[in-house]
């Protein structure tokens, strides 16, 4: 898996600029890798993030929640994580331009 450490690295590319969908099912990224996902200053064109079955709470949904990453999101699939009501109250009062958001089996 990739993991917190992989996915820091990854974000540490100049390549991602273009990049309009990624998809880290089962990565294992945690809160930490997630948080690192949010802080990412070099995905200004992603609109597609898929985190199915990451193993991060409501505290790395809050995160990413805060980021400019999320506010451009146009599709968001946190399905399989716990990130429960902590994570579902950080969505809905996130601002953002989510066309589409599945949280199944997330606990909330």
């Amino acid at each position: 898996p990739l993991g917190e450490a992989g996915v820091a690295a990854m974000l540490k590319s100049k390549h991602l600029k273009n990049l309009t969908e990624l998809n880290l099912t089962a990565c294992e990224l945690g809160d930490a890798g997630l948080k690192a996902l949010a802080g990412a200053k070099n995905l200004p064109a992603l609109r597609k993030l898929v985190l199915t079955g990451n193993e991060f709470t409501g505290e790395g949904v809050t995160a990413l929640v805060a980021s400019p990453v999320f506010a451009r999101l146009t599709h968001l699939d946190l399905s399989h994580n716990p990130i429960t009501h902590v994570g579902a109250r950080a969505l809905a009062a996130g601002e953002c331009a989510l066309e589409l958001l599945d949280v199944r089996r997330c606990g909330i």
